[in-house]
């Protein structure tokens, strides 16, 4: 979610701590965000020790305020990391 805007949809495949893997279903609403995250993803994986980029990677995405609300009347997980992939994603809190 960006405020009361679903981005997407996470469903669970497996769980290997500390990472959730799920399979991503976006909405229409993913496409402005979609650049700022898959950088952030890009930058860690590469793991090539830019702490620069990585950092700023991270700032950008956090200046996205999103949040995952992990299940109906459930409060909003703000403090997360989420990498997404095409139709793949995994997260952690």
């Amino acid at each position: 979610m960006q405020g009361d805007t679903l981005l997407g949809s996470l469903v669970l495949d497996r769980f290997d701590q500390p990472w959730f893997h799920c399979r991503f279903s976006p909405t229409p609403a993913w496409e402005p965000v979609r650049p700022t995250v898959e950088a952030w993803t890009r930058a860690v994986e590469r793991g090539d020790g830019d702490d620069h980029e990585l950092t700023a990677a991270l700032e950008a995405v956090d200046a996205l305020r999103l949040s995952l609300v992990p299940a109906p009347h459930s409060g909003p997980i703000h403090d997360f990391l989420l990498h997404v992939e095409g139709d793949e994603a995994r997260f952690r809190s």
